[in-house]
């Protein structure tokens, strides 16, 4: 794009020789992510996988971490992608995004159905505690929970609003807490740069400081 080819025309073309690349070039501002699929970290895809071990520093999964790929059935979890997302990152020494352990959608379809609390509850609570305790340490930050927010700033109503009311989200992040203690913990939502949604998001996170619990960040996706 035009913009891309302003962007590389400010920059050093080469250091010694060698070409630059962008977490390079970035190094002492931010780190350079992408979202990975499993054709890139498990290399299936040698052109892609190339690029992102020589371009990227950090990675976010695009759906292996989500519910209902890595936890299909009340108590039965696949590891089997995750597993290899996470090993990729750590090979490469990249800082490693899960994403992400409470979101409304992509849910199994039992869970959707789900009409007991307590059942939800529990799904819920070994959910959290399974998989965050799995690669504390080796995650670099979890998006803990994600969207939870309406475009006017109120709850949204999820599952877990409904079935467990609004403190769903501290609770969790309670339990990545104690399950995860060497990983950062992020709410994540989409505009919430806008007045209304940012002063629901705002609230959210002062609710979830004044409980006490751990909050480390906020993404932002654009």
């Amino acid at each position: 794009s035009m913009l891309a080819g302003l962007l590389f025309r400010t920059l050093p073309l080469a250091i010694y020789g060698a070409p630059v690349t962008l977490k390079e070039a970035f190094k002492e501002d931010f780190l350079i992510g992408a979202a990975l699929n499993p054709s890139q970290f498990c290399e299936s895809n040698q052109v892609e996988a190339a690029i992102v071990k020589t371009q990227f520093n950090s990675i976010t999964p695009e759906n292996v971490l989500k519910w209902e790929m890595i936890h299909p059935r009340l108590g039965r979890y696949d590891f089997t992608l995750a597993d290899k997302f996470v090993a990729f990152g750590v090979t490469n020494n990249m800082f490693i995004v899960g994403h992400t352990l409470i979101w409304h959608s992509q849910l199994p379809l039992f869970v959707r159905n789900m009409k007991d609390a307590d059942s939800l509850r529990q799904y819920f609570i070994n959910h959290i505690t399974t998989v965050a305790s799995r690669y504390d340490g080796k995650i670099a930050s979890w998006d803990v929970v994600n969207e939870a927010l309406e475009e006017d700033g109120s709850m949204r109503k999820s599952i877990f609003q409904q079935k467990l009311g609004d403190d769903f989200v501290v609770e969790a992040f309670k339990l990545a807490h104690k399950a995860a203690p060497n990983t950062a913990l992020y709410y994540n939502d989409y505009n919430i740069e806008q007045p209304k949604k940012r002063a629901g998001a705002i609230a959210l996170i002062k609710k979830i400081q004044a409980a006490g619990v751990r909050i480390d960040g906020v993404g932002i996706q654009g």
